[in-house]
């Protein structure tokens, strides 16, 4: 019998969105997207923290004739038949997933903003050596890794903070990190100045390919961010916060990280838009980079907190999802997190107390929209940002008294239909309230 050639196999129409897809996260502080990024990095902790289909209890509709369920009494038919669909959906998708185990790669916004820095210091530095890359990136933390001068007066008195004692911290920070000369060299070997460029995509493929093996592949590199990243929250976690807050809105808005934050805050630039994509045009030549080196484009950034920079991607990418992550105990994690950070300093309880205060205070200020309302795009605007998700995840479980993975199980069980439904459309019909 002649093979019918018009047919094309549901596997093969497929088979690219398991090397494509890109995840954006985005929550308010303390809704748990870094806990939800590891699930999607880690299949086996995504099906380790989940419950298998047939662990879980529904009551099986006792009758499916219509007509027969209207005589039935004291039973809750709708609820019934709607437990046992969710339970179906779910054993069909767990099965998927676990016939297509994918992974995804996750890159962190602030990966983007430290690449971006030494891209920017090997662009105005023409001869790069490791002693001018510290002093670079010392200065820019001298300018942006501080407490609020508007709003931290009570915490600055309390814990005795002054500019001097906080540049001893920087120095202490810079003089840690060993390998200024190895990345250095590291940084000339990148060919293109992406600062003059633009951060063009449409550059040379080879250009891209190597930015990306930079990105993804490069020990000093990652030594370096994973270096700074937790050095800086070590020291002071709220500062480190309100780092990459003005380091990001200020490139967002003028592209340069080297003019002072007070002078452009108090300035008429922070309302340019200019180079309010550079860091998204530097994710994409990165996975743009990733595809010429053969590699996959499964990744996750966390998290985004621009809208301008969502709708950016999401007209960019077809296989873009954004999501949002929902947690109604986030400020009850959030002083938790905190408490944690700070208790290898031995404040008491009322400093501990004006941090987490001032967190809440940026948080507000990231999640608010009045800035982009009054044109200044380059401003975070998270509530924006979570209202233009397509798919929302709840962290229900994620209380304080659940320990370690088992505060991750509601997040992987809403997930789980998620990622069958992007590798597979269609794989499962929508819930009522999707209709």
């Amino acid at each position: 019998m002649k093979k019918d050639t018009t047919q094309v196999p549901v596997e093969s129409f497929y088979r690219d969105r398991s090397e494509y897809a890109i995840i954006g996260l985005t929550g308010v502080a303390g809704s748990g997207c870094s806990c939800f990024a590891e699930l999607l990095s880690d299949p086996a902790l995504l099906f380790r923290v989940s419950r298998k289909p047939e662990v879980l209890q529904v009551t099986y509709p006792e009758e499916t004739n219509t007509e027969k369920q209207k005589q039935l009494k004291n039973v809750d038919v709708n609820a019934s038949l709607e437990s046992f669909v969710t339970k179906k959906k779910y054993e069909i998708c767990y099965n998927f997933l676990t016939a297509n185990p994918t992974s995804y790669d996750v890159i962190k916004y602030t990966k983007l903003l430290w690449l971006y820095l030494l891209l920017y210091i090997k662009h105005d530095i023409k001869d790069l050596t490791g002693d001018n890359l510290a002093r670079a990136v010392a200065s820019v933390l001298a300018d942006k890794y501080m407490l609020s001068t508007k709003h931290d007066t009570q915490l600055k008195e309390a814990i005795g903070y002054t500019q001097e004692s906080r540049y001893k911290e920087i120095d202490f920070i810079i003089t840690g990190f060993k390998e200024w000369d190895e990345l250095a060299d590291k940084v000339k070997t990148l060919h293109n100045d992406w600062v003059e460029k633009n951060f063009q995509p449409s550059e040379p493929r080879e250009m891209k390919e190597e930015l990306a093996i930079f990105f993804f592949q490069d020990s000093s590199f990652h030594n370096f961010v994973d270096y700074f990243i937790n050095q800086l929250a070590a020291v002071d976690y709220y500062s480190s916060c309100f780092f990459y807050h003005r380091l990001a809105t200020q490139v967002r808005s003028i592209g340069t990280p080297f003019v002072s934050y007070s002078e452009w805050f108090n300035g008429d630039d922070k309302e340019g838009c200019e180079s309010l994509y550079v860091v998204i045009r530097l994710f994409v030549l990165l996975l743009d980079g990733r595809r010429e080196n053969g590699g996959h484009r499964r990744v996750v950034i966390d998290s985004i907190r621009n809208s301008a920079e969502a709708i950016y991607l999401r007209e960019r990418y077809s296989g873009f999802y954004l999501v949002a992550i929902h947690d109604e105990n986030s400020i009850t994690h959030l002083k938790s997190k905190v408490q944690k950070l700070y208790e290898h300093h031995g404040y008491p309880k009322e400093i501990v107390d004006l941090f987490y205060k001032s967190l809440l205070k940026l948080d507000k200020v990231e999640s608010e929209q009045d800035d982009f309302e009054k044109g200044i795009f380059s401003s975070p605007d998270t509530n924006r940002v979570i209202e233009r998700a397509e798919i929302h995840i709840q962290n229900i479980w994620g209380l304080p008294v659940l320990k370690g993975e088992e505060s991750m199980q509601y997040m992987a069980e809403q997930w789980i239909r998620y990622a069958a439904l992007i590798l597979h459309p269609g794989l499962v019909t929508p819930t009522t309230a999707e209709r």
